[in-house]
């Protein structure tokens, strides 16, 4: 195994203007990850730090950092068994956040098991969860899920692919402290806290996925054109999840990877009720040169029972209506040296574009150059929901076989705004690593404002680094880092 320690600090005695109002700042981060024996494994990934803006205000951390995630952790994968145990700590980074936003899991344990025998010739699998979860307001929630889950492929003669498949589950949850206001209902943060209580939830799936692939050849070029529909039919729950806080089920981005989930939501803590049908196409072709594209396009619609999307938390996530916004994305791999992909969500009725997230990389002879463009309107609730269009670009250009020009660029397109830019050169070979950029960052956050200045940045590779950062107003700052194996 291996671990690695990385420590900053400063302390400048009576000129510090911090969040700590104290003479002192500073970090110590460490990860590692070691066998037990072939199948268990244990590591950790843990940060602490004086107060939450020093390792963005030092360009430790990415100023566009929202979090910060601790976890130690045990795995074990053996066969068709899948065992985990993790212990969390979260910490928004954010001035505006609430104190709900941090929070603690100790533990969260997952327990996954496939059956070695095909079951009325089928896959059957288990699934179980527990988590003990509290946060900075005083919120408790433990919880007891178990699953178990089949499903069983057939083709016919022409080949038609259907695939049955069946749920149930189960849930326990105690919990206590609760504003039901911050779990996804219908109104925001009431401030009436609710004492104890436990909530048992359930419920039961069933339905059929069927596919029928088309497959045509023009010359060097393979086209598969392939129809898909699910219906998923389940009852609403046994209980009232609302009464459930939402920890675990805050994001949801509707798009075409999520088009055929069984279930959209992201979490454990919220489940879709009621019957609804998937629909889409899927088109796929391969050159015989190795290019490849693909492009799916689709919507879902809520036939029945109660839509769980038709909150106030989840309202404009393209979900709320009996029929959904479309969503569709599209996948190219034109050669080793470029490719790009786009996903994008449409509204079911005038067909307005919802959101937009595009990806590209090149590679031209001694020149790399990354592009991702995003344009999300506003989803109010949604965790990272706020309305955005943002360009990112980054590139390199090989002078030598050692030597490199980098830059980088990252603008807000709505407000007609630089967010971060900056130009720098780079020197490395098998052992050693040498940077030297010019930053320059917009960013206000509590004592983080726009500055600009010289990263100097020297790696042993698999050894350690040590980075220089000076302001061109003339701050100086200096932080190392060691790794053990």
């Amino acid at each position: 195994g291996a671990y690695r320690i990385q420590l900053a600090g400063v302390w400048d005695e009576g000129t510090l203007d911090s969040p700590t109002n104290g003479d002192f700042r500073g970090s110590i981060k460490t990860e590692g990850r070691f066998a037990l024996n072939p199948y268990w494994s244990y590591g950790w990934d843990v940060l602490a730090e004086t107060d939450e803006t020093f390792r963005r205000f030092y360009n430790l951390d990415s100023r566009l950092k929202t979090d910060r995630i601790s976890q130690l952790y045990l795995e074990g994968l053996h066969d068709r068994n899948y065992a985990a145990m993790r212990f969390y700590n979260t910490q928004s980074l954010l001035f505006t956040d609430e104190p709900f936003s941090d929070a603690t899991v100790f533990p969260i344990i997952d327990y996954d098991y496939i059956v070695n025998r095909p079951i009325i010739g089928g896959e059957l699998s288990f699934n179980s969860n527990v988590m003990v979860f509290s946060n900075q307001e005083g919120v408790d929630s433990n919880r007891l899920i178990v699953e178990g889950n089949w499903r069983r492929q057939m083709i016919d003669g022409i080949g038609q692919v259907y695939t049955p498949f069946a749920q149930l589950r189960g849930d326990v949850y105690g919990v206590a402290g609760v504003d039901r206001g911050l779990n996804g209902s219908e109104e925001f943060a009431t401030n009436e806290r609710e004492g104890s209580s436990a909530i048992l939830r359930g419920n039961a799936i069933g339905g059929i996925e069927y596919r029928y692939p088309f497959i045509a050849s023009t010359g060097s070029v393979t086209h598969v054109v392939e129809p898909v529909g699910q219906i998923i039919g389940r009852p609403d729950t046994v209980g009232d999840q609302q009464e459930i806080p939402n920890e675990d089920a805050l994001s949801l981005v509707f798009d075409d990877t999520l088009l055929f989930d069984i279930d959209k939501f992201s979490g454990y803590d919220r489940i879709e009720t009621g019957t609804r049908a998937n629909v889409g196409v899927r088109y796929t072709a391969q050159l015989a040169s190795g290019a490849y594209g693909r492009a799916v396009f689709g919507e879902s619609y809520q036939i029945a029972g109660q839509n769980e999307f038709d909150t106030e938390f989840y309202r404009t996530a393209g979900l709320a209506t009996d029929a959904s916004d479309y969503v569709g994305g599209l996948y190219i791999q034109a050669s080793s040296n470029l490719g790009f992909s786009a996903q994008s969500r449409f509204d079911e009725q005038g067909f307005d574009i919802r959101r937009t997230d595009f990806s590209s990389w090149a590679r031209f002879g001694p020149a790399r150059v990354k592009v991702n463009y995003a344009d999300v309107t506003g989803e109010p609730g949604l965790a990272n929901g706020e309305a955005r269009e943002e360009i990112i670009t980054a590139g390199a250009l090989a002078i030598t076989d050692a030597w490199s020009l980098l830059g980088n660029f990252r603008y807000d397109l709505a407000t007609e705004q630089t967010i971060t830019d900056g130009l720098g050169v780079r020197w490395q070979d098998d052992c050693f690593l040498f940077d030297v950029t010019y930053q320059r960052s917009f960013i206000r956050d509590q004592d983080i404002e726009p500055d600009q200045r010289f990263l100097v940045n020297f790696s042993l590779k698999y050894l350690g680094s040590y980075q220089v950062a000076t302001e061109a107003t003339g701050v100086f700052d200096a932080s190392g880092s060691d790794t053990n194996d």
